[in-house]
C-alpha cells in the first residue's frame, strides 16, 4: 500500500521540472490528436491510437500525470471535435485508463508482462465495466445485450493493443538512455 502511495508523490514530483511539464503537454496534445485517428479492420472492430500516449505519460510520469492527461486529452478532444453528447463519465474511464498505466509501468521495467498486465486491466475495468455501464445508463441499453459484443471486440483488440504498447515502450527505453547519457 505504501509503494502506491509513493508512486503518486513521486508522479506529483514530476510536475517540478520544466522539462517534463513540456513533455506532459506533447503528450496531451497527441493524445488529442491521436483520438481523431483509428483504424477499423472489421465493422465490429475498432483501434484507436491515443492510449499510446496514454501508456507514455504514466510509462515516464506516473499515476497521476497519466490521470491528469488522459483527463484532460477527453476534454480537449470533445471540445475540439464532438461525438455526440458529452458525458463526464466518460472522461473519467480516459483518466482511469492512465492512472492504470502510472500504478503499472511507472519505475518499473517496461517488460511484456508488466504491459499484458496494464492492458487486460484496462480493458476490464475501463473498456468491459465502466464504459459498458455508462453506454446501459447513457443510451438505455440493457447490459446484458451488449456485454457480449463488447467482449468479442476487446478480446479481438487487445493483442494488437498489447504489442502496440509493448512496442513504443521499448522505444521510450531506448530514447530515455539515449537522453539520460548525452545530459
Amino acid at each position: 500500500m505504501m509503494r502506491i502511495f509513493y508512486k503518486f508523490s513521486d508522479s506529483l514530483g514530476e510536475f517540478r521540472n520544466l522539462r517534463n511539464l513540456t513533455l506532459m503537454a506533447m503528450l496531451l496534445a497527441l493524445n488529442v490528436c491521436l483520438s481523431f485517428f483509428s483504424i477499423q479492420p472489421f465493422p465490429f472492430l475498432k483501434i484507436g491510437f491515443s492510449f499510446l500516449s496514454l501508456t507514455a505519460a504514466g510509462m515516464m510520469f506516473g499515476p497521476t500525470a497519466g490521470f491528469l492527461i488522459g483527463a484532460a486529452g477527453d476534454l480537449i478532444g470533445y471540445f475540439i471535435k464532438p461525438t455526440g453528447p458529452f458525458n463526464p463519465l466518460m472522461t473519467l474511464v480516459a483518466a482511469v485508463a492512465g492512472l492504470i498505466w502510472g500504478l503499472v509501468l511507472y519505475k518499473n521495467q517496461c517488460g511484456l508482462g508488466r504491459v499484458i498486465i496494464a492492458k487486460t486491466t484496462i480493458t476490464v475495468v475501463c473498456n468491459l465495466i465502466m464504459t459498458t455501464t455508462i453506454l446501459c445508463l447513457f443510451f438505455g441499453s440493457v447490459f446484458n445485450e451488449i456485454f457480449p459484443l463488447r467482449v468479442v471486440k476487446n478480446l479481438c483488440a487487445l493483442p494488437v493493443e498489447v504489442a502496440m504498447a509493448y512496442f513504443m515502450c521499448k522505444a521510450l527505453v531506448r530514447i530515455q538512455a539515449k537522453i539520460r547519457r548525452a545530459a
